[in-house]
């Protein structure tokens, strides 16, 4: 039976996890006499920051993004260079011999560029085939014994390039399971500590009580993401694990416009922006509507006016 696919048992980012867990680690440490009265003992600390260690050493997504990409392009530039080397085969012979002809047969491909990356692969290996076949009526046609075994190399890197896509994004898949996987360990022993803590202290110390409060009790389950940000700036609102068609709703600033969309980091440009009109909101916008695809999947707000700008997302 095939594992269940992962879900975060907390509704707030990555970062934010590992700094409440700073934050509950180091007063769990200081408060360790108090808390001994539910069993929490210097080992107990230890192995808290051990599952802090074990999710932090989980490559992020947005560097396993970057080989996927990487991967990507690599791919879709061998595919490039295949497609041009088959129309040099395919105008030289179709140059000398008619299309039914069988010297011809198997290079009459016209729309290279409209097959997916698996047709293409066995629409190369046939030309290859056939190309080989007949190489020796291909004289004086610039096709040679050394350009058909050419093609075959170019043919087989390609085939090459897409199974290092595919392992890299099932490689994204994996750890993004685990990420997750680990990240709730953490949660689940952060909410532990934090409920001994407020606890032990609850009307007898509002401060000390106050610091085992973790950010989702506080901040709408986490699902606001609201700064202000200067002109010329750009933002991620670190919503964990963005789909597609994840809803959100954006509140315009009141003087001046902001715009959003997706990038391929959390830095980077979005192709596409969609800019909130000051004094405007706009409702119900999915991620996939916003510019939102699988290799962009990171939220950015922009501030492209003259001044700074107060912007605010809300997932749905």
């Amino acid at each position: 039976m095939a594992e269940p696919i992962a879900t975060r048992n907390y509704n707030f980012s990555d970062g934010t996890l590992l700094q409440e867990a700073d934050n509950i680690r180091n007063n769990a440490d200081m408060d360790v006499a108090d808390l001994a009265a539910y069993g929490v003992t210097a080992a107990t600390i230890t192995a808290f920051l051990a599952k802090r260690t074990a999710f932090l050493a989980v490559d992020s997504d947005e560097y396993m993004l970057s080989l996927v990409i990487a991967y990507t392009q690599s791919k879709n530039n061998l595919r490039k260079a295949l497609e041009n080397k088959i129309r040099l085969i395919r105008t030289a012979v179709e140059g000398k011999f008619k299309p039914t002809d069988p010297e011809a047969v198997g290079l009459g491909i016209k729309a290279l560029a409209s097959l997916t990356d698996n047709d293409f692969k066995i629409a190369a290996f046939k030309v290859h085939q056939n190309a080989d076949k007949y190489v020796d009526e291909y004289l004086n046609t610039g096709i040679d014994a050394a350009f058909v075994a050419d093609l075959l190399v170019q043919a087989e890197a390609f085939d090459l390039a897409m199974q290092n896509q595919s392992l890299a994004i099932g490689s994204r898949d994996d750890k993004t399971q685990e990420r997750i996987q680990k990240g709730n360990l953490l949660y689940t022993e952060l909410v532990r500590l934090a409920s001994f803590g407020k606890d032990f202290y609850d009307d007898t110390n509002e401060a000390k009580y106050n610091n085992y409060v973790i950010y989702e009790t506080s901040n709408a389950i986490g699902n606001i993401r609201e700064d202000d940000l200067n002109t010329g700036l750009k933002a991620n609102p670190d919503f964990p694990e963005i789909q597609g068609n994840h809803v959100f709703n954006f509140i315009g600033d009141p003087v001046n416009p902001y715009q959003t969309g997706f990038s391929a980091t959390t830095t980077g440009e979005p192709a596409t922006l969609i800019t909130i009109a000051a004094g405007t909101s706009l409702n119900n916008a999915t991620a996939l509507s916003l510019g939102w695809a699988e290799l962009s999947p990171y939220m950015i707000i922009k501030n492209a006016s003259g001044a700074t700008v107060h912007y605010k997302v809300v997932k749905v």
